[in-house]
């Protein structure tokens, strides 16, 4: 190939090369926001200059998290209750499955990863940091499913996992509020005992009861939903049929 013809070609390489870095740039910078909440359902990303934060140019991102209207550009999609119940049902079945098959072929690499996620989130309950709990918690379960041994589950619990990132928020946060009654929270140490529980079962192989854990994990995870979306906090979530 002529020297100009390589040079051309490595051009276009170059180019290409940091075009996908900038796009992946932008692509977490949003996500991460949208999911921490700090840019709140139905927000017009019209209102954030991404230009002169990240040095880019704009781009949307899709995975049901930004919605695109004619004319009106994109919008953080809203949250329904309708997606809520939807979420659940099938978070109820995937996070049971995962669990189960995790405590069936228990891997002992994955044990120091499983504890000390679990550590974390606990560690991260006394010092009251929600960003850091739900990351700590987002990663204990990520652990258990990429130890599941089967690619095409972990998959699908991973995009579930995803979705419910800013429910998972909404429901940290009203649960550490101090505007919650009394009586009204489960409280966040019941969520580091659930996992301390799924780490035995798992350890020990008794999938039956890693799965049990694994389902009162979902369940009380859709009460404090329920709680937050209950309350008069609860303003910012669109309700949908």
């Amino acid at each position: 190939m002529p020297l100009r013809a390589r040079r051309a070609k490595q051009q276009v390489a170059s180019i290409s090369s940091a075009t996908s870095s900038s796009l992946a740039l932008v692509y977490d910078y949003i996500k991460q926001r949208i999911l921490s909440l700090k840019y709140p359902p139905g927000m017009n990303l019209a209102e954030v200059d991404f230009v002169s934060e990240l040095k880019v140019s704009r781009t949307p991102i899709r995975e049901g998290l930004v919605e695109l209207h004619q004319n009106r550009g994109a919008w953080v999609s809203e949250i329904t209750l309708s997606d809520i119940r939807q979420f659940f049902e099938a978070l109820d079945v995937a996070q049971r499955m995962v669990t189960r098959l995790a405590a069936l072929r228990f891997n002992p690499q994955a044990l120091q990863s499983l504890r000390a996620a679990a550590v974390d989130f606990d560690r991260n309950v006394n010092t009251g940091n929600i960003s850091a709990m739900h990351e700590a918690n987002f990663h204990f379960h990520a652990v258990i499913a990429r130890n599941c041994g089967n690619a095409l589950v972990e998959e699908h619990y991973m995009r579930l996992l995803n979705i419910g990132t800013r429910v998972s928020h909404l429901a940290l946060v009203y649960e550490q509020s101090s505007r919650a009654k009394e009586g009204e929270t489960l409280g966040l140490e019941n969520i580091g005992e659930e996992h301390r529980k799924m780490i035995e079962y798992i350890m020990s192989g008794e999938a039956d009861k890693a799965e049990e854990v694994a389902r009162e994990h979902t369940v009380h995870f859709r009460q404090r939903v329920l709680n937050y979306v209950m309350s008069s906090e609860a303003a910012g979530i669109k309700v949908g049929d």
